[in-house]
């Protein structure tokens, strides 16, 4: 089988620069997976990443900008 065509790596890129700017930051869906309420944009988040580290096991990750993690209050 010929290697995949970089093009579908920019792709899947992109497509996952598109989904975390609509949906924010990489948080854990509120329900499990698979359940029919759960949100769509965790389930195609977790697609794209296992297409992409399949079909490119040895490029580097994307650039992909994360949110600032929220701000932790100290314990009394």
């Amino acid at each position: 089988m010929p290697p995949p065509d970089a093009r579908l790596q920019h792709r899947i890129d992109r497509a996952l620069r598109l989904i975390l700017k609509d949906s924010g930051a990489i948080r854990p869906p509120p329900l499990p997976f698979g359940h029919p309420d759960a949100p769509d944009a965790p389930h195609a988040i977790a697609a794209l990443i296992a297409l992409r580290r399949n079909l490119f096991p040895n490029s580097p990750g994307p650039a992909i900008p994360l949110a600032a993690p929220a701000a932790v209050e100290p314990l009394p």
